[in-house]
């Protein structure tokens, strides 16, 4: 598990085994790990059939349980370590976004640039166009197939439901939030959709009032894979 995150890596029975094995090895240190923030949290099950919660520092090369007792970690335990470090980071990669504040995303995803909308929960995509929004992107479907696609993630009926989603534009995967109430006004011809809707980024505020929306922001986690920021 990386440390923040909520996605987990469940490794094979012989990678686990021999992981086991280096760990009840590995050298002791004499240091306060506690100074270090660990980059990944490795569920552990000692020779003995003892869970043990672990705290691994990859860069550092240095681990540590719950009673801050540390470890190091040698070549053999980390390339152990690394073959699950890739699989998670690639699973995280695939399935979720960056997490972009909003001061980025608005340059990222311009005025009138086009991006494609995955839904995190259903994997369903549709493409849109920003066409206005200082504190966050107002966009708008590009097409009746894509107002269609992005109904359907609403089953079949507009809501001001926020929903975690990835957006894809200029070769970036960013972790966003949207509503799906047409609302205001709408300039794209012949895509039945009624106005605009919204989509929030991390750290974006409404139009009216000004302000960070909670839940907003709680789709932007899930849409990053992160329990915080």
């Amino acid at each position: 598990m990386k440390e923040d995150y909520s996605e987990s890596y469940l490794m094979e029975t012989k990678e686990r085994v021999r992981l086991s094995k280096a760990l009840d090895r590995s050298f002791r240190m004499p240091l306060n790990p506690f100074q270090l923030s660990p980059e990944y949290v490795l569920i552990h099950f000692s020779q003995d059939g003892r869970k043990h919660r672990l705290f691994i520092h990859r860069t550092a090369r240095i681990g540590w349980d719950e009673k801050g007792r540390a470890f190091s970690l040698s070549g053999s335990l980390c390339r152990l370590l690394d073959n699950g470090i890739i699989n998670l980071e690639n699973i995280i990669s695939e399935r979720y976004g960056e997490l972009v504040p909003w001061a980025k995303a608005e340059k990222i995803f311009r005025i009138y640039d086009k991006a494609m909308i995955t839904d995190v929960e259903t994997r369903k995509s549709f493409w849109v166009q920003r066409r206005a929004g200082t504190n966050h992107a107002d966009v708008q479907p590009l097409t009746a197939r894509d107002s269609h696609i992005m109904k359907s993630i609403y089953k079949g009926k507009w809501s001001w439901e926020r929903r975690a989603i990835i957006v894809v534009v200029r070769g970036r995967r960013m972790a966003a939030s949207m509503n799906g109430m047409p609302h205001g006004a709408g300039a794209i011809k012949d895509n039945d959709f009624p106005g605009h809707f919204c989509i929030h980024f991390f750290g974006s505020k409404t139009h009216a009032g000004n302000r960070v929306d909670p839940k907003h922001q709680a789709m932007v986690l899930k849409a990053a894979g992160r329990t915080k920021p």
